[in-house]
């Protein structure tokens, strides 16, 4: 067999060959075109969704300018107010949120008859979710159903209703005198739910737009948004306190106009103590307005008014946030974004010990009370007729503090009153002739009676007119002046007297000496580096009275006598001369802390808001200084140990037995209506190493050694005594 083709001759098994290889070509070409196809196909479909995604965007896109189809409207995110806590991190005031049913201006519907819609349909959300209890008070001055509407007589003689009333006639441009049918359909008229002829609107088909109870419904919001001036800067509160139930039929409705603005609202942990430490917070008024606008806040902003609240509001107060709403031309929201993020303000911590406070606040109560037990049967006419008039022991005020730093430890004042109910019992209270708001540890300003004398001794000694050793004769009778003989407390007289006894018997005469020998400008050189007649430093300065430091000055710039009588009665704490009784303790601070003063102060520290991060913390600030020699500190000191110790002295019986040694100085000051004498008292302890320096004021209190059982009562909070085994345990 011939191993070799001839050239161009094709056999069987090429043809077979080359049918394979055209097949495999065919079903490769058409693979190719399918792919081809799948490929456009997705390539159109990409094209058609980025033109419809670009449309929406150029549609809904949020921009400053806004565009025909939406409108955008910003509302503050209220941020988050600090909290105040103790010393002890014991919280007092902390944050408790609830929601508010609003509607807003700026993101109702164009027409009056789309708002109304929207009108309708938030009042049947509030009825549908059972939360009408939760509706705002407001004008309405009406009754019945439309169209029977008539005036209500009794709300018209609500002065503040009839007032309202009168700005709606005003408003809609009616006669002063119009009755209810005409303010009604005037009213009425203006949103659109009568045509201009009277008649209800109707759709399309000729049906009313709405019920009777529909437009009586729409009426009255309508009316209350006239009395507000409704407007973007005054939205209408429907109702407060809502449940979630409410917000999230809101929400899955979407009813155009509506906003759910969360309130922050203060909770007080220890009802009824500290409150006038503590404080609180209200709305910005007309008159500071201005002030808070320039600091950004906005104006239906809460802000502190009194207290702590107020005074360390730069630190408490947060940035609010903001949210943008975008609306269609319908009133439909169609995008909400946050643009700022709120900020929290920052947590205050106080130098106050809340146990420590609610002691006070008790033993400033019963210190009273016991006044009152100790002299219901008094035979004193003074006394018999301040307890006719209802000024004995009426009030009074304790305070703490740290002699050491100026630290506050407690400050008390009574009567007092419960923060959680202020706004309820406010006009009781306003009312109340014992002015139970007033804070009279700082506002109020008495004679600092015998008290002062611990300071004209100080003063006697550090300018050498006196030695610890020296006496002076006490006959009962200051004889010094032919035409001025003034008595002592103890009419028999006391003999000779060195100045740790005077301080320890509180000897007129002896003080009486020192007074002239001192002169009015020693004394006041002193009673100035006492703090006397100025600040005490503490941040609630808008409450702070500091008194009155009087001279001759004093004396002619408001028309009073000044004679030498005047300066020999300043020295024992009489005159002119009157102190809040923090300023005694600072006072009494400076005369144990052997002549340093620091400046009073509630700020402990401020600390981040939940991390607890310590951002600022005051440290102690010498207020005034002078150097008090060791010989003058053992005498004072001795001298006011003996207020406690000798079995002479009426204070002994509420601390001679004390387990820790005292040193005190009572004071029992003439008032000058003749009405009963104030009772003042200071005290320190533990005596060899001061940490807490106590005064106390009653008004009316009769003897100074009454407020002894108060600093008992303290001093046992402080030290512990007074804690169950339960107590030391925890």
């Amino acid at each position: 067999m011939n191993k070799f083709r001839r050239p161009g001759r094709r056999t069987i098994a090429d043809e077979e060959r080359e049918k394979k290889e055209h097949d495999l070509q065919g079903t490769r070409r058409q693979f190719c075109n399918r792919y081809t196809v799948i490929a456009v196909v997705f390539i159109l479909v990409c094209i058609v969704y980025i033109v419809s995604i670009a449309r929406i965007q150029l549609n809904y896109k949020p921009s400053a300018g806004g565009n025909d189809k939406t409108v955008e409207y910003t509302e503050p995110i209220t941020a988050t107010r600090g909290e105040i806590f103790d010393r002890n991190g014991k919280a007092l005031v902390t944050n408790e949120y609830s929601y508010s049913l609003l509607l807003n201006y700026g993101t109702m519907p164009d027409t009056y008859t789309a708002g109304n819609r929207s009108i309708i349909g938030v009042m049947r959300a509030v009825i549908e979710t059972g939360s009408t209890d939760k509706l705002c008070e407001d004008s309405w001055v009406f009754t019945g159903t439309y169209p029977e509407i008539t005036y209500d007589s009794a709300k018209l003689e609500d002065e503040n209703l009839s007032a309202r009333l009168a700005r709606v006639k005003k408003a809609l441009e009616l006669e002063k005198d119009a009755d209810a049918k005409t303010v009604i359909e005037k009213l009425a008229k203006k949103c659109r739910i009568l045509t201009s002829k009277g008649k209800v609107n109707v759709d399309d088909d000729g049906n009313p737009l709405y019920t009777d109870e529909e437009i009586t419904t729409v009426l009255r919001v309508r009316y209350e948004m006239e009395v507000i001036r409704f407007a973007k800067a005054e939205p209408l509160t429907i109702a407060e306190d809502i449940s979630d139930e409410l917000i999230n039929y809101v929400a899955e409705h979407e009813i155009a106009g509506t906003f759910i603005k969360t309130e922050i609202n203060r909770v007080y942990h220890y009802p009824g103590i500290a409150s006038h430490i503590l404080g609180r917070i209200g709305r910005i008024t007309a008159a500071n307005a201005d002030e808070y606008a320039a600091e950004g806040y906005a104006p239906d902003a809460k802000v502190g008014v009194f207290g702590v609240e107020k005074a360390f509001e730069k630190y408490l107060r947060g940035m609010d946030g903001e949210r943008v709403t975008v609306v269609d031309q319908d009133g439909s929201i169609v995008n909400t974004y946050v643009s700022k993020e709120p900020e929290p303000g920052n947590d205050v911590y106080l130098t106050i010990d809340i146990d420590l406070q609610a002691a006070t606040e008790k033993a400033l109560a019963d210190n009273i009370q016991h006044i009152l037990e100790k002299e219901a049967g008094s035979t004193n006419a003074v006394v018999i007729s301040a307890i006719k008039k209802g000024l004995l022991a009426r009030a009074g005020a304790m305070t703490a503090i740290d002699p050491r730093t100026g630290e506050v430890l407690a400050l008390a004042s009574n009567p007092t009153f419960d923060l959680s109910e202020y706004n309820e019992k406010y006009a009781e209270l306003s009312a109340d002739p014992r002015a139970p708001f007033m804070n009279r540890a700082l506002s109020g300003t008495y004679p600092p009676g015998s008290t002062f004398k611990v300071g004209i001794a100080t003063a006697a000694l550090s300018e050498h007119i006196i030695t610890p050793t020296d006496t002076v004769y006490c006959s009962g009778t200051y004889k010094y002046y032919s035409d001025y003989q003034p008595k002592c407390w103890n009419i028999w007289g006391h003999g000779d007297l060195d100045v740790v006894h005077a301080i320890g018997t509180s000897c007129n005469c002896f003080f009486f000496e020192m007074g002239r020998l001192l002169t009015i400008d020693n004394i006041n050189k002193y009673c100035t580096l006492y703090g006397f007649g100025q600040p005490t430093g503490i941040e609630l300065t808008d409450v702070e009275n500091t008194g009155v430091l009087a001279d001759p000055d004093y004396a002619r710039d408001h028309g009073l006598e000044w004679t030498a009588g005047r300066v020999i009665a300043t020295a024992i704490g009489q005159g002119y001369n009157t102190f809040n009784p923090l300023q005694i303790s600072c006072y009494m601070s400076m005369i144990v802390n052997r002549g340093t003063r620091y400046s009073a102060h509630l700020l402990g520290s401020v600390r981040e808001f939940h991390t607890g991060n310590i951002i600022y913390k005051p440290e102690p600030t010498v207020a005034a200084q002078f150097d008090m020699d060791s010989v003058t500190y053992n005498a004072v000191m001795e001298g006011m140990g003996l207020v406690v110790s000798s079995p002479t002295s009426m204070a002994s019986r509420y601390l001679s037995d004390y387990p820790v040694k005292v040193g005190a100085k009572t004071g029992t000051a003439q008032v000058g209506d003749g009405s009963a004498d104030n009772c003042v008292f200071a005290a320190f302890a533990p005596f060899d190493d001061p940490q807490i320096v106590f005064s106390c004021v009653i008004e009316h209190g009769v003897n100074g050694y009454y407020a002894a059982k108060g600093a008992r009562d303290v001093f046992d909070s402080f030290f512990g005594f007074n804690k169950t085994a339960d107590d030391a345990a925890s």
